[in-house]
């Protein structure tokens, strides 16, 4: 195969070549000759714009169908496969901060999608879990409960 050795691979050809910066194509193109990053081949603005595609409508998505947002949605999925964990268990496995892990515990348990018992060990630390609301959201009396407008509404 052909390369497109960068400016900073200057090595000659070799299949011995260990240069990291030679590679198969470039993302680096001459423009009114300058070198410039060509955005259509450049791998991590590519993720980064789909990422902010895909994203873009997923907040209103969830408020519009299971009345949560993002941060409480990511919260319903943890306790959904976690039950019984504690805050500082859901921040660390969401990587979320503890201010809006609790903001968001708190947003559940107003809703009746989320429940908390005294720790076993130390009822400072309280368990959470979903109750039978937050562990089916999707149904209809449930989102009317959680906030959410019915699809048609």
């Amino acid at each position: 195969m052909t390369c497109a050795p960068s400016a900073a691979c200057t090595a000659a050809p070799s299949s011995a070549r260990q240069c990291p910066d030679h590679r198969l194509s470039s993302s680096v193109r001459l423009h009114d000759g300058r070198r410039a990053r060509d955005l259509n081949s450049y791998v991590p603005y590519f993720l980064f714009t789909a990422h902010n595609a895909l994203s873009r409508g997923t907040p209103r998505q969830y408020l519009n169908e299971f009345g949560v947002g993002i941060a409480e949605w990511r919260v319903v999925s943890t306790l959904a496969m976690e039950p019984g964990i504690t805050a500082r268990q859901v921040c660390d496995m969401i990587a979320l901060d503890k201010a809006a892990v609790s903001r968001s515990l708190h947003v559940l348990a107003t809703r009746a999608l989320a429940e908390s018992a005294p720790g076993t060990n130390d009822p400072r630390h309280r368990t959470w879990r979903l109750t039978e609301g937050g562990a089916h959201p999707s149904r209809p009396d449930h989102r009317h409960r959680a906030g959410a407008r019915a699809p048609h509404d």
